[in-house]
C-alpha cells in the first residue's frame, strides 16, 4: 500500500529476474558466458545503486526484460517448457509500460520461428497452460476494457490510430513510441 512495499515489490523482481539470467547461463551457456554476465549485471546495477528496489517503470522493465530475453533464447533452442513463463512475463512488462509492446511481440514472433525452426514440438500441456497464463494475464486488462468507457485498451488505441476523431501522423505515433523502442 505504500512506497515500501513498492520498494521491496520491485526488489523480488529484481531479484527473481537476476536469478533467473543467472539460471539460464549457467544451463545454456559454456566457458565464460556465465561468469561475464553475472560481471556485466553486477556492474550494471552498481552503476546505478537505487535500481534493484526503484518502482519506476522505466528502472522496474530492465531486468526482468533481460530474463525475458535468456528465457526466449533457450525456448529458440528447444526448451518448450518456458513458453508460459516467458508469456507471463512478456505480458507483465507490456502491462507495465505500453512501449514495450512492440519490441516483446517483435522478439516473440521471432522466437517461435526459431523455435519452430528447431524441430521440436510444444506439448499440448505446455499449450494448455500458456492459454491458462495469457487468460489469467489479461484478465484484469480486459475486465476494465469492459467496465470503463473509453477503457485504457482503447484510448491507447485511440491514441496511435484516432485522436478526436483525426487520425495522428506518422510523425507523432513514432515520437510516442520511439523512445521505448529505441531504448532497448
Amino acid at each position: 500500500h505504500g512506497q515500501h512495499a513498492l520498494n521491496g515489490g520491485a526488489l523480488a523482481t529484481n531479484l527473481f529476474a537476476l536469478l533467473g539470467i543467472a539460471w539460464m547461463t549457467m544451463r545454456h551457456g559454456s566457458g565464460a558466458l556465465a561468469p561475464a554476465v553475472a560481471v556485466f549485471l553486477l556492474v550494471y546495477v552498481a552503476r546505478i545503486p537505487e535500481l534493484p528496489s526503484s518502482f519506476w517503470n522505466p528502472h522496474i522493465l530492465v531486468l526482468p526484460l533481460a530474463a525475458w530475453l535468456a528465457l526466449c533464447a533457450a525456448i529458440a533452442i528447444g526448451e518448450m517448457a518456458l513458453i508460459p513463463i516467458a508469456v507471463l512475463i512478456a505480458s507483465w512488462m507490456i502491462h507495465a509500460h505500453v512501449g514495450l509492446a512492440i519490441a516483446v511481440i517483435a522478439c516473440g514472433i521471432v522466437t517461435a520461428r526459431l523455435a519452430y525452426g528447431s524441430g521440436r514440438s510444444v506439448p499440448r500441456s505446455t499449450m494448455w497452460l500458456t492459454a491458462a497464463v495469457l487468460i489469467a494475464a489479461w484478465a484484469l486488462p480486459v475486465a476494465e476494457q469492459l467496465m470503463n468507457t473509453p477503457g485504457n485498451m482503447r484510448r491507447i488505441t485511440e491514441f496511435f490510430l484516432l485522436q478526436g476523431g483525426v487520425r495522428q501522423s506518422i510523425a507523432v505515433r513514432v515520437r510516442a513510441a520511439g523512445p521505448m523502442v529505441g531504448g532497448l
